[in-house]
């Protein structure tokens, strides 16, 4: 097994006894069943918070405790926020898997009645690339587009220009012409929906 170090000092782990703990595979395949014995890992160094705190890890690098710790990471504040031990699997998924802090909300649209996309919301997400120490070797964006009714779409920054110019546009030209027309308005608010955005063949050709 390679070198896995502690999450809280760097110092290298050691095993420390064959005990029954449940991995998340094992969770997963066979929720029911008894957990097997295997090796689990504490700090080697004995002054170590998380040693003190009784946390100790599996060989994949997933955390357990000997007892309760109420906001954990707050207490032992892990390195890089990243609680599974350098050189893991656990590790590297905490990254690519887990790591949330950098999304963030861009934009609300203001809620107008006749707007299509009244009361939506733009997030900003980040997806990563990692090894098992935990550093990112790579990182990309992208936009998520939230409803009004909490519906999810991945959409990406090509289709937030196409999307914004064409509902712009047809709204201007809407408002040029049909001055007051709460009909055509609606109209134009149902089509901008099935046209652009609920059509997979146009997001197909949006995304290349």
């Amino acid at each position: 097994m390679n070198e896995i170090k502690c999450p809280k000092c760097k110092c290298l782990l050691k095993e420390w006894k064959m005990i029954r703990v449940e991995t998340l595979d094992e969770h997963v395949t066979n929720p029911n069943g008894i957990p097997s014995k295997k090796m689990v890992y504490i700090c080697s160094d004995a002054k170590c918070l998380s040693r003190k705190m009784g946390v100790f890890w599996n060989y994949v690098g997933e955390l357990y405790s000997k007892k309760y710790i109420r906001d954990m990471d707050e207490v032992i504040k892990w390195i890089n926020n990243n609680d599974a031990p350098f050189g893991t699997f656990q590790r590297r998924a905490n990254v690519e898997i887990y790591k949330k802090d950098e999304n963030k909300y861009l934009f609300t649209f203001p809620i107008i009645k006749w707007f299509p996309l009244s009361g939506w919301k733009i997030r900003l997400e980040y997806r990563y690339k990692s090894n098992d120490d935990g550093d990112i070797l790579s990182r990309k964006s992208k936009l998520i587009w939230i409803t009004n009714k909490g519906t999810y779409h991945n959409w990406g920054y090509t289709m937030l220009v196409y999307c914004l110019k064409h509902v712009f546009y047809n709204w201007r030209q809407c408002k040029k012409s049909n001055k007051g027309n709460t009909f055509y308005l609606n109209s134009l608010k149902d089509t901008v929906k099935q046209e652009s955005w609920h059509r997979k063949e146009w997001w197909r050709y949006c995304s290349i």
